[in-house]
């Protein structure tokens, strides 16, 4: 990154991180959970997936060192895709 990348992503950073709770999570969302939820950074991990009736992960920003977790819900189903490549026991 050249050093004018670097300080428009920490300027973007500082932005979202002076939002409140329900614009960072619009944000969040927008994003597709591109970015911290907290801090804005895009340097976040996922851990794997966990399901007890609904899906979720947590998720660790590697700048701010924050958890947080994604919750997933089942929106749709599809039925078009490769036979071959699917697995039968699912």
């Amino acid at each position: 990154m050249t050093p004018e990348q670097i300080q428009d992503e920490l300027e973007r950073m500082k932005e979202w991180a002076s939002k409140d709770h329900n614009t960072r999570r619009h944000m969040y969302l927008e994003s597709n959970g591109a970015y911290c939820f907290f801090c804005g950074s895009p340097g976040i991990g996922a851990g794997q997936m966990e399901m007890d009736g609904a899906a979720w992960c947590e998720v660790t920003c590697g700048h701010c060192k924050k958890t947080f977790r994604d919750v997933y819900h089942l929106v749709d189903v599809e039925t078009d895709f490769d036979e071959q490549s699917a697995d039968p026991s699912l």
